[in-house]
């Protein structure tokens, strides 16, 4: 474990969410309580726009840890500051129009 946070922090801070939160993910596999790992997966869930999800993981740190300790108040900013690079897309968003006839 005390390699996957600083690999999954790595990760994430080179806009490579979608690794970063396996790193992430695994960590939490092995220990579902770790306010680090939590954070981190939060932050880089509202890094890809998936602020829902990440929204829970606030509610889970604040649960844990409260609402004044640095995980929760770092995953709050990441949230509040919104997506970064490029945005996570639900499948429904994400169909295409049919084209008009010329």
């Amino acid at each position: 474990m005390a390699v996957l946070l600083p690999l999954a922090d790595a990760t994430r801070r080179q806009g490579l969410q979608g690794k970063a939160l396996h790193y992430y993910r695994v960590a939490l596999n092995r220990d579902p309580r770790n306010v680090a790992a939590l954070a981190g997966e939060g932050v880089a869930l509202a890094e890809k726009g998936a602020t829902e999800k990440a929204a829970r993981n606030l509610a889970r740190l604040q649960t844990l840890c409260g609402a004044t300790c640095a995980e929760t108040q770092a995953l709050a900013t990441a949230i509040a500051k919104g997506p970064t690079g490029t945005r996570m897309v639900t499948a429904e968003a994400a169909a295409t129009k049919p084209m008009s006839e010329n």
